[in-house]
């Protein structure tokens, strides 16, 4: 079925039953967002001189949740990033439109209730009323259409706008009326609507500030952001006129906490520390608990560690722009000459399973025929070098982020690769600027890996224009018809075949060398509670109490 043939035929749909089949996709492609109820990118170093975590828990009060991370936000703005270190804060201070849970239902939020009309291409939300940004604006249809045109706007050149699907427009009916109107039915709109990119925005603090929102957020959410500064992390406070919640939350009031603080403490060590001294109360976000020091975090009975699976892969991005990975040979070699179990045993002590695909395998649609493509075999590798005129290796420069985790894969893939004749020299730099060489075509290969709850995200990695697409390939209708056409169409069998033949693409070209599929590990002190988790593994606040 062609994208034009899926599109008219949900057209033809009525609007009642259109809204079914978006929830039966979302309950389809759903991965838990909720979970573990009660157990289950450094712009600067925080400074860690003596005394400082004993006087940072002073400062803190009771009633204040302590959070230790390993990496800084780059910004804290919705539209301008992609990054999980910066999501982690936007989801306390935002509040979305609607969210999803991990049955697929879809829960009010900012909006109330919605209609679908004008063939399922324009959905109609009735706002909340009474509601008031951080600033004092006021929340309404003007400010949801505001926020979502400059969204779209391409000076804004934002890395998620594809959440947004084909959207035509959106626009203010009355005050607490506003429509989206699609340019073609779009089945997996919910999604990107419960992620904090699509947030609302206070227009005044956006049109004022211009790029400095990026350090100072301004949305209507239970927390409000009230300094963050190198030295000290990330402050938030409760937002005491936020006095209600989505059913999605267990509690549906004021959230129970005073505030919270986010203090980045690269080191492991000192993190864990911090930890198991009561310095903070929770390990979380991106790496924030080493895997490899799991077991030992769960052995002190005052802590509590948790798993769980994450619908993630880490993988090498190769640029196809340039050599030597614009020969398909080389970057077949790299898979094949990287012995992935080996990085499971000495870097994630076993919490994690090896990846054969861009997709991880949490999802229905991914295709385990990936899975005898690229065994680990040097020979092999050699091999295909000759083959390409390149017996005697081959040098390449790998970015990775500034975490210890990149650093300790880095090396275990150096010697594997130099086993085969290629050196593989690393650059580390700060999560922002590592993304921004990446984005401009300037890096040969880089270190990246994503954590997302649809499959929808192989648009952003490998659709024509997408916010992570770092491969610089060559145009590929085939490719981008079915990334296309896997967005349209609700049939869970006809979605499955267009993604796996996406994946067929992806891994015999080589796109990436993908490595790993991590899990979720979450540390707490045994008095946090109230612990919920979203389905890109962090923790929020709402619900958590001390």
């Amino acid at each position: 079925m062609t994208t034009e043939t899926a599109a008219n035929e949900l057209a033809g749909l009525p609007g009642k039953q259109f809204e079914e089949l978006t929830r039966d996709y979302a309950r389809q492609h759903a991965v838990t967002r909720r979970s573990l109820l009660g157990g289950a990118l450094s712009l600067g170093a925080l400074a860690m001189a003596p005394g400082f975590m004993k006087s940072a828990r002073a400062q803190a009060g009771t009633g204040t949740l302590r959070v230790a991370r390993s990496l800084e936000s780059t910004t804290l703005d919705p539209q301008k990033t992609f990054n999980l270190v910066d999501h982690e804060i936007l989801w306390q201070v935002m509040d979305t439109l609607i969210y999803l849970d991990e049955k697929g239902e879809v829960y009010p939020g900012l909006a109330l209730s919605w209609e679908f009309s004008n063939e399922n291409k324009t959905v109609t939300f009735k706002l909340r009323p009474d509601v008031k940004f951080h600033d004092g604006t006021p929340f309404n249809a003007e400010a949801v259409a505001k926020t979502v045109a400059r969204h779209q706007a391409p000076e804004t050149a934002s890395p998620n706008a594809f959440l947004l699907g084909p959207l035509e427009k959106v626009e203010a009916i009355d005050d607490l009326t506003v429509a989206y109107h699609y340019t073609s039915p779009f089945v997996p709109l919910w999604v990107g609507l419960g992620y904090s990119y699509c947030a609302p925005m206070s227009p005044t603090a956006f049109e004022s500030m211009g790029d400095k929102i990026g350090r100072q957020p301004i949305g209507t959410g239970p927390f409000k952001l009230e300094a963050w500064e190198p030295d000290t992390g990330i402050r938030l406070v409760r937002n005491d006129e936020h006095d209600w919640a989505t059913p999605w939350y267990e509690n549906a009031g004021k959230a129970h906490l005073e505030a919270a603080t986010y203090v980045v403490i690269p080191e492991d060590s000192t993190r864990i520390a911090a930890l198991q001294g009561g310095e903070v109360d929770l390990l979380a976000g991106d790496n924030a608990v080493p895997f490899d020091r799991a077991r030992e975090i769960e052995s002190d009975p005052s802590l509590r560690i948790s798993r769980q699976q994450a619908p993630s892969v880490f993988g090498i991005i190769f640029n196809q722009s340039k050599p030597p990975f614009d020969k398909l040979e080389a970057r077949q070699a790299v898979n094949l000459a990287v012995d992935k179990e080996k990085i499971i045993a000495l870097v994630l002590d076993g919490n994690g399973k090896p990846a054969a695909s861009p997709l991880t395998s949490v999802f229905p649609q991914y295709n385990p025929a990936t899975e005898s493509k690229y065994p680990f075999d040097p020979a092999k590798a050699k091999e295909l070098l000759a083959s390409a005129g390149l017996g005697d290796g081959f040098e390449f420069e790998l970015i990775i982020f500034d975490a210890p985790i990149f650093k300790r894969v880095a090396e275990v893939v150096q010697a594997d690769l130099a086993a085969v004749g290629i050196k593989m020299s690393v650059q580390i730099l700060p999560v922002g600027d590592a993304l921004a060489l990446a984005g401009k075509g300037e890096s040969t290969a880089v270190a990246l890996y994503y954590t997302f709850g649809d499959p929808d995200i192989l648009v952003a990695l490998f659709g024509k224009g997408g916010g992570l697409n770092f491969c610089f390939a060559p145009e590929n209708a085939d490719l981008q018809g079915k990334l296309d056409g896997q967005r349209l169409s609700f049939d869970a069998a006809e979605r499955k075949d267009l993604v796996f033949g996406i994946q067929d693409i992806l891994v015999d070209q080589a796109f990436w060398a993908p490595l790993y599929e991590p899990g979720y590990l979450i540390a707490s002190r045994q008095e946090v509670t109230g612990i919920s988790i979203d389905t890109l593994g962090f923790v929020h606040l709402q619900d958590l109490n001390l």
